[in-house]
């Protein structure tokens, strides 16, 4: 590993070169032809300017030249004079649109939609705001007054849309058939137009999301054939230009994904426009905020079309069974069922035997505690059969002495026939008609949903909810609104479900508000993703006693989802939870106290509400959580211990074990870590486990659809290593997998960074380029022009060593007050941005730590320079350290001896 000191001295060591462009990707055949515009500076007062439109327009602009269009065809317009200005510099670019090219069109700054004509209109630097529009209409005497503007705006708003807007705003619709009558091959309009065009009184984070707040930007009714139009975020939202303090970057949330993904090899528009929605609404999370960007296509025949032509990754798809590792996953997450990992397993494994077993496990999850419940004392008093069999832990109107029962630990003919007989002897008493609907409910989610015999059932429940409602029984109520849960129910059963669940839910009752909030949360059961909401109901769930809502609720306090951050006060919370036996509120708080959140205060010093970085209450939490068997408690203990954070020394042989007591409870990092210790020979290999533990661990990781798992499978057949013969083909075949699972993944997760993909696609460049990629007869698997598009876009091979050149760089990240140490690898491939800026970008959004742009300047001047005088990157940068430390030592030798 290099030397820690590299980063801050190599700073100094070199200067800042411009950045280069490449030729054209050869793959398409069609003209290609943009028009970009940047709007930032607004001449109202009352409409905020922008600070990196047009960075996002020209930035873009540069991109562009990677993916196929050449510069004589690509229109810069930033920072137009008006709408004549608009109107003249488009028109000259429609006049060069040719039948069957492929036309871009990308607009960056403030937009709003009309909903009288159902227009989007794109606002230019001139526009006039609501109150300047309003001060315009009234008379004189008003116009000096405010109060009387302020009162007067909502009256005039409808003239405002239909009169300043609609005559000097750009209409979407008016540039979209402009283009479309030009009969290009594909049309693709990128409109970050959905910042809020009203100045923010309050914390982003705290507004609710609606028809006044964020974007107002409509769903276009008629999209031309042969079109895509993505827009940066949903209506309602606001589009991210910036975190926040200490956030350097140069584009806005959605034009730095769009940047970062324009140039995938293979990758569909339809597959884009999947992706950037995917991105921004992670990284909008990951920082506390939302923003959804919706895309909407008409494309028909084009619905192939990729801005890059593939490397031959749909020749290359392992022949597994679709099933093939559900039943591991299923064995792993079925030991501590959690909706989040059972959610993730019907997704992935939707048409295996083992997803309707996730299913019924859901289902049995609503409204359940989640938190082992208390063992009721012995008790002189006699417990009804019906309470005995089918009670629900979660029902506050039960008898104290009655424990309650999960729903798939109910037997369900006892319980109905018990129930039956309760109704019978005391029909008044509600809760047995309300147990009576569990028990029918129970039989039915024992069923497929496609069984005959589920129907039955599931009326009879119904009728017994629906019958307790009517008679005042909130949990039937919440049992009627989540009936419905994970089948197939239409929007319309949605809808009304959520209806009850909100009657439910203003009844406190906090299993109800607990999932409204979460389904806010996720955006789930038909309900738009709505942070704010999210809070509220999982903080008033949390007042009543619902210790999920306040893992939920600590969560959010800390990171800021919908709610100004307040990290003292989550970890308080936090703390109720775990004293209540939450091990997921355990394992937060090791979190939380690992990572530490400052507040800054008067003089930049830490406010009451931060919490300081405390490896000691870490590992203590951690431990906690460990003990409970949570496996990523027991994967973070490994690493505490492996490093000795927060012990005098550290502790590998314990290290060890916890590895293994994570990966065997399923934890995909610890089976990617153990199986990489055992591939290395620092660990050995267990007899009991077989000599293929390593293959067994990588392949249990593949089955979470680990892109980590399937890179090193590939390299293992590649080389032919852990007693596998060499294998060329499988190698690819993991190497291409690799790289979807890659894509497909949580962006802000391990196996989302981009250097997994970037590492695969490096794996296929080397074996194409020393005739590794051949059939049986020695025939090449790859095209050239494959080949070629590898070496391009993910790694240049050395003609020298037959390998692309690599090298890890320890780089401190700044965190504006401290630093953060990760590991940027450099090397050679032949896109125009350095291949650190990349991981640059994932690396800032795991961490929060934005202030590296001298560090990024210099190491990209570093690949221009190494381009330029045509040597290896990483050669470049090791001459760079040595003459670093070189320096650093010939001035420790100068120094006067005292």
């Amino acid at each position: 590993m290099v030397d820690k000191g590299f980063a801050r001295a190599v700073v100094f060591a070199v200067a800042l070169a411009a950045l280069g462009c490449l030729g054209v990707d050869s793959a398409s055949a069609q003209t290609r032809r943009a028009f970009l515009v940047g709007e930032q500076r607004y001449s109202d007062q009352d409409i905020p300017s922008l600070t990196r439109s047009d960075n996002d327009a020209s930035d873009l602009a540069s991109d562009l030249e990677q993916v196929g269009f050449d510069k004589k065809n690509i229109t810069l317009a930033n920072e137009l004079r008006g709408k004549s200005d608009f109107d003249k510099r488009f028109q000259a670019f429609l006049a060069t649109v040719k039948e069957g090219d492929v036309v871009l069109f990308f607009y960056s700054g403030h937009g709003l939609g009309v909903e009288a004509n159902n227009t989007d209109y794109l606002l230019l630097s001139d526009i006039k705001s609501l109150r300047t529009y309003t001060r315009d209409q009234v008379i004189e005497a008003d116009k000096r007054r405010d109060d009387i503007i302020s009162l007067k705006m909502a009256s005039f708003e409808g003239a405002y849309e239909t009169d300043e807007i609609a005559k000097n705003g750009v209409s979407v619709n008016d540039v979209m058939n402009a283009i479309a009558d030009k009969k290009p091959k594909v049309a693709i309009l990128l409109l970050d137009a959905c910042r809020s065009i009203i100045r923010a009184t309050t914390d982003e984070r705290e507004i609710k999301r609606g028809l006044t707040s964020g974007s107002r930007l409509l769903q276009p009714k008629d999209v031309p054939a042969g079109s895509i139009v993505v827009f940066s975020a949903s209506f309602g939202e606001t589009a991210i230009e910036s975190f926040g303090f200490g956030d350097h970057r140069r584009n806005s949330l959605f034009t730095e994904v769009v940047r970062s993904e324009l140039q995938r090899p293979g990758q569909t528009l339809i597959e884009l426009g999947q992706r950037i929605t995917r991105m921004v609404q992670a990284f909008a999370l990951k920082g506390g905020r939302q923003q959804e960007p919706e895309y909407f296509e008409n494309l028909g025949i084009s619905d192939n079309f990729a801005l890059v032509d593939g490397v031959g990754a749909e020749r290359f798809q392992l022949t597994q069974q679709e099933c093939a590792g559900a039943e591991v996953d299923w064995a792993e997450i079925s030991q501590q069922p959690e909706r989040e990992a059972l959610e993730r397993h019907r997704r992935r494994f939707h048409d295996c035997a083992t997803a309707e077993l996730a299913r019924r496990a859901l289902v049995s999850l609503i409204g359940s505690s989640e938190v082992v419940a208390p063992i009721v004392s012995a008790t002189s008093k006699v417990v009804d059969e019906c309470d005995q069999q089918a009670a629900s832990e979660s029902d506050p109107s039960r008898p104290p002495e009655v424990p309650g029962v999960a729903l798939d630990q109910i037997d369900f003919d006892k319980a109905i026939a018990a129930c039956k007989t309760s109704i019978e002897h005391s029909p008044r008493i509600v809760r047995y008609l309300f147990n009576m609907g569990r028990a029918k409910f129970a039989a039915a989610n024992a069923l497929r949903l496609d069984d005959p015999a589920r129907k039955p059932l599931i009326i009879d429940a119904r009728a017994a909810y629906n019958d307790a409602a009517n008679r005042g029984y909130v949990a039937a109520l919440f049992s009627l609104a989540t009936l419905s849960a994970y089948t197939d129910a239409s929007d319309e059963e949605e809808a009304r479900d959520n209806n009850l669940l909100l009657k439910a839910a203003n009844q406190e009752f906090a299993p109800a508000m607990y999932e409204l909030g979460r389904r806010y949360s996720k955006g789930s059961f038909g309900l738009q993703r709505d942070l704010t909401e999210a809070y509220r109901w999982m903080a008033k769930a949390a007042e009543a006693g619902s210790i999920p809502a306040k893992v939920e609720t600590a969560d959010a306090l800390f990171w800021g989802y919908g709610v100004a951050p307040n990290p003292r006060r989550a970890v308080e919370m936090a703390e109720q939870a775990a004293y209540s036996g939450s091990d997921a509120a355990k394992f937060n708080l090791g979190w939380y106290y690992y990572q530490g959140y400052k507040i800054n205060g008067a003089g930049d010093q830490a406010a009451p509400s931060s919490v300081l970085p405390d490896d000691t209450q870490a590992l203590l939490w951690w431990g906690r959580a460990a003990s409970d068997n949570n496996p990523a408690a027991q994967y973070t203990m490994a690493q505490m211990m492996e490093h000795g954070y927060g012990l005098p020394a550290p502790q590998p042989e314990i290290a060890e074990r916890y590895y293994r007591l994570a990966a065997s409870g399923g934890n995909e990092n610890a089976e990617i870590e153990l199986a990489r210790r055992l591939l290395a020979g620092r660990v050995l290999v267990k007899p009991e486990n077989g000599s293929n533990e390593a293959i067994d661990l990588l392949t249990r990781a593949l089955s979470h659809g680990s892109a980590r798992a399937a890179n090193m499978l590939a390299e293992i057949y590649r080389n032919g290593e852990l007693d596998q013969a060499k294998d060329p083909l499988m190698a690819m075949k993991y190497a291409f997998l690799a790289m979807k699972l890659s894509v497909q993944a949580d962006p802000t997760g391990p196996d989302g960074n981009p250097f997994y993909e970037i590492d695969a696609g490096i794996l296929l460049a080397e074996m194409a380029v020393n005739g590794q990629a051949v059939d049986v007869n020695d025939r090449a698997l790859l095209t050239p022009d494959e080949v070629d598009r590898l070496q391009r876009y993910y790694g240049t091979v050395d003609p020298e060593t037959r390998k692309v050149k690599t090298r890890p760089l320890n780089v401190p990240l700044d965190c504006g007050g401290y630093t953060s140490d990760k590991v940027v690898w450099v090397w050679d491939w032949g896109r125009a941005e350095a291949p650190s800026e990349p991981q640059f970008r994932s690396l800032e959004r795991e961490t929060r730590c934005y202030n590296n742009d001298v560090l990024r300047r210099t190491l990209s001047a570093t690949f221009q320079a190494a381009r330029k005088d045509k040597v290896p990157f990483a050669d470049l940068i090791t001459q760079q350290i040595l003459a670093a430390q070189t320096e650093a030592n010939a001035q420790q030798t100068r120094q006067p001896r005292r």
